[in-house]
């Protein structure tokens, strides 16, 4: 059953695939679920973070995979790398400053 839009509201759907480190994810996912309920009513997408008994042994990181039309997950995407940048000692990469990707000053 095709719904309302059919072909082109399939193609406008789109999935962002990240890696953060496991103590972002706790923040991302929030107590009870509550936060990343939150990210998800707000910008209207669907946010599937790994469980953490489900992460690769030996990494430090979790899949956080965000799905939903493009300029959604684009705009949710940026509020999880906000997320990112203000805990800058939890980075995945000493090369990469999130302030480039949100606009702030977190060099």
């Amino acid at each position: 059953v095709k719904q309302k839009g059919g072909d082109r509201a399939e193609k406008r759907r789109t999935v962002m695939k990240c890696l953060v480190p496991t103590s972002i994810a706790g923040k991302i996912v929030g107590k009870g679920g509550e936060s990343v309920k939150k990210l998800q009513e707000q910008f209207g997408v669907k946010i599937d973070v790994t469980p953490s008994h489900k992460a690769v042994q030996g990494l430090d990181e979790r899949s956080v995979d965000i799905t939903g039309e493009e300029d959604n997950v684009n705009s949710a995407g940026v509020a999880i790398i906000k997320i990112l940048g203000e805990e800058p000692e939890t980075r995945l990469s000493s090369s990469l400053v999130y302030s480039r990707y949100n606009g702030g000053n977190n060099d």
